[in-house]
């Protein structure tokens, strides 16, 4: 029940994004939630920018 509810939220326009947030953040056991949907997110970008850095230094190299 709890994943087809943020999947729901998910749907909606991007302007509704902080404002599910908020309310996911007044909930106490929602923080945790939060907290590693953030930290997922970092580490996705983090890995894609090592491979973009990665791809780019095999090209310039050869």
């Amino acid at each position: 029940m709890e994943s087809t509810h943020i999947t729901k939220e998910m749907k909606k326009p991007l302007g509704n994004l902080l404002t599910f947030l908020k309310q996911r953040y007044k909930n106490k056991h929602q923080k945790m939630f939060i907290f590693t949907l953030y930290i997922s997110t970092y580490y996705d970008v983090f890995i894609f920018y090592n491979n973009i850095s990665i791809y780019r230094d095999m090209f310039i190299n050869n």
